[in-house]
């Protein structure tokens, strides 16, 4: 590849044009292949599951974010399509990151193991064995404002690579297997990295987290799908299941030391403390800020709530939806009585988690625009609703 594709191949992604609608994703040829050359990176958390049920989905999440903090850390803050999947992400790179990848994904592993006792499983799979399989990874860009972006996927490649670095066999080709080089240390690798929110109550009776799938090549089933959404909860503030007056920072030792314990990594536990303290110093000049509209050079904190809302990953889409609603239990009965007709109709699978509160983790670049947010339910719930979509599609498998 000659000097100018490699560099029409590194920025891929950044040139990609956006979408400012979600919605438009579905019924139009909205995605472009990976350039050849790039890799798909795969990060979860082993027994993922099991840890939430034991009530660690905070620790989990956490850690999920963190592979996204360390991963942007690689790759300078580049623009690159990734996905937050609650236990862990999915990310495409071009191949001149590969090492840093690599090395900031093992300090992840390092770090998850060491300070919460879960093991974190990474992989790198080239586009390329994903095309000799017939499969492909196709990305599109939603951009809902000049501020912030999020990638889209298609193709089954990202589930396809999922499935290769889960093979149980010592020799996995795909699995990262190396030791971290401390060539930068830990916490500089997760500055960025930031979980202050309290967890943020319903904007209506509940929330609720979503997995739909579509099973064959129907996909503008998936439009037809969103347009019922839109019938029944409604659309933008109506079903966000966020809002500004909801939000309060934590001064909870529980809740910030999960944020202590990614910042301060393996350093000594001294170092957490300290950091801690300073934390719920900056918790109380935050809350100071926001609540009296201060104007900094830094950012406008009066509007950082509604920024934050603005850039939150609420709805997503990696070959199946993944959505939060607000709403009352009514229409969420009224919902999902049509997923169940789609389901004996074999048409889709879906996951359903319900609860009454968000968790929000941040990834800091900057606080007046450069801020991105992941949303997750109280009690795992992207990680739960998981649990009953694998059983519908076995159940679907089982049946064919």
């Amino acid at each position: 590849m000659n000097s100018a594709s490699a560099q029409s191949s590194r920025m891929f992604y950044q040139d990609l044009p956006g979408l400012p609608g979600f919605d438009q994703f579905f019924g139009q040829s909205s995605f472009s292949p990976l350039p050849e050359d790039w890799l798909v990176i795969i990060a979860d958390i082993k027994g993922s599951t099991d840890a939430v049920k034991a009530g660690r989905y905070r620790d989990v999440n956490a850690i999920g974010v963190a592979t996204i903090v360390a991963v942007m850390k690689a790759t300078q803050n580049m623009a690159i399509p990734y996905v937050f999947g609650g236990d862990g992400a999915s990310f495409c790179i071009p191949p001149d990151f590969r090492h840093d990848v690599e090395q900031s994904l093992a300090a992840t592993q390092l770090l998850s193991q060491h300070s919460f006792g879960l093991e974190l499983r990474a992989g790198i799979v080239p586009v390329t064995d994903v095309r000799q399989a017939g499969l492909d990874v196709l990305v599109g860009k939603y951009q809902p404002s000049i501020h912030y972006e999020q990638a889209m996927f298609t193709g089954a490649g990202l589930a396809f690579a999922d499935r290769l670095i889960k093979r149980d066999s010592a020799d996995n080709p795909y699995c990262l297997n190396i030791k971290f080089q401390q060539e930068h240390p830990v916490d500089e690798i997760m500055s960025g990295f930031e979980c202050r929110w309290d967890e943020i109550p319903a904007t209506s009776d509940e929330v609720i987290n979503l997995l739909i799938q579509v099973v064959g090549t129907d996909s503008n089933l998936y439009k037809d799908i969103l347009d019922t959404i839109r019938d029944v909860y409604g659309s933008g503030e109506k079903c966000s299941p966020i809002r500004a007056d909801h939000m309060h920072l934590s001064l909870n030792s529980d809740k910030l030391g999960v944020e202590a314990k990614i910042r301060t990594g393996l350093l000594p536990w001294y170092h957490r403390f300290a950091y801690l303290i300073k934390l719920k110093l900056l918790v109380i000049i935050g809350r100071y800020l926001m609540n009296n509209n201060v104007k900094t050079s830094e950012t406008d904190w009066g509007k950082y709530k509604s920024r934050l809302i603005e850039n939150t990953d609420y709805q997503r889409f990696d070959d199946m939806l993944r959505l939060m609603l607000s709403g009352s239990s009514k229409q969420r009965e009224q919902f999902v009585d049509y997923l169940d007709s789609l389901v004996k109709e074999k048409k889709i699978v879906y996951g359903l988690h319900v609860t009454t509160h968000s968790l929000v983790t941040c990834m800091i670049s900057d606080y007046n625009h450069q801020h991105v947010h992941f949303i997750d339910g109280r009690g795992g719930g992207y990680t739960l609703a998981a649990v009953q979509l694998k059983e519908q599609l076995n159940k679907l498998k089982s049946a064919v």
